[in-house]
């Protein structure tokens, strides 16, 4: 892991844990600097991939954190609903 990826995934575990302490650290997202794709939570694999370009806008990774804590607080079983988890992404 780069000093640069470091970094960003320490901002992003700390706003992590001032939006919600209740999540344990172990679920925190694997956070990972990329330039194949823009930024965005995978929540299969529990993800937050940066783009490398962006990275230095918290913009970039504030909305894919909003996708996170949202997939997080989201009741287990329910169906995904997009609009409403895009909104949430945006809110980051």
């Amino acid at each position: 892991m780069s000093k640069k990826e470091a970094k960003i995934r320490r901002r992003v575990y700390s706003f992590i844990k001032k939006m919600n302490s209740e999540i344990p650290k172990e679920d925190y997202p694997d956070v990972r600097l990329t330039t194949r794709t823009g930024s965005m939570y995978n929540q299969k694999t529990n993800e937050l991939l940066i783009d490398a370009r962006e990275a230095h806008s918290g913009d970039s990774y504030g909305e894919e954190i909003g996708h996170y804590l949202r997939t997080q607080e989201q009741p287990k079983g329910d169906k995904k609903e997009q609009l409403t988890n895009e909104f949430f992404g945006y809110l980051g």
